[in-house]
């Protein structure tokens, strides 16, 4: 195992760690002022540290992807993508009120957006394609955040969405240091011996 693996994903964890912070405190905000243009300094100063930071060990986690791990690309390019869409959209929520187009409460938004981040999730597998138990925290992850589409549904800001996202991130990455600590990962990292897997699900045998 490359020694630099359980850092990339601790950099991912405390990303996500902060995206929490930052979908808290959008929710005070809006539990206190509703839909309001009111700007509270205290509130919007720590809401985008938050953010600032979180991205900051994020974008920190996709560069230790891109130095360490060997191949890959679709994984890469899914979660890169997934970094702008969470960018995008934590600007904007907190800016809501300066875009007249944006619909914070769209059941559309919910759905696209849990659908789009559990697929980024699911490029994960392409890790270690043959372990049964990682092939279960995939599919356990997906379905989390698959529960973000409620927030939609029952009416929640797209925030609910980013806090789902982060929680079953965190949850990801979290599992992804365990098991690579217990040896329980095999990952096929740049500098070590090129091996190729055949993907074969076991999980419904």
């Amino acid at each position: 195992m490359n020694k630099h693996l359980p850092t990339c994903f601790k950099f991912g964890l405390a990303g996500n760690i902060f995206f929490v912070l930052f979908g808290i405190i959008c929710m005070i905000y809006y539990a206190a002022f509703g839909d309001t243009n009111v700007i509270v300094l205290p509130i919007e100063f720590a809401a985008y540290t938050c953010e600032v930071l979180g991205f900051i060990f994020i974008i920190l986690t996709f560069v230790w992807f891109s130095r360490y791990i060997r191949h890959r690309l679709i994984m890469k390019i899914s979660f890169s993508f997934y970094i702008l869409m969470e960018l995008v959209l934590m600007v904007i929520e907190l800016n809501s009120y300066k875009f007249e187009f944006y619909e914070p409460y769209s059941v559309v938004l919910a759905i696209v957006h849990s659908i789009i981040s559990a697929a980024v999730c699911f490029s994960f597998l392409s890790l270690d394609p043959t372990r049964v138990k990682f092939e279960m925290v995939i599919i356990a992850t997906c379905a989390f955040i698959l529960v973000g589409m409620i927030g939609g549904i029952i009416n929640i800001r797209i925030y609910f969405g980013i806090i789902i996202n982060a929680l079953a991130y965190i949850f990801l990455f979290a599992s992804i240091i365990y098991m690579l600590n217990h040896e329980m990962l095999d990952i096929d990292c740049k500098g070590d011996k090129a091996k190729v897997s055949e993907y074969r699900s076991t999980f419904f045998d």
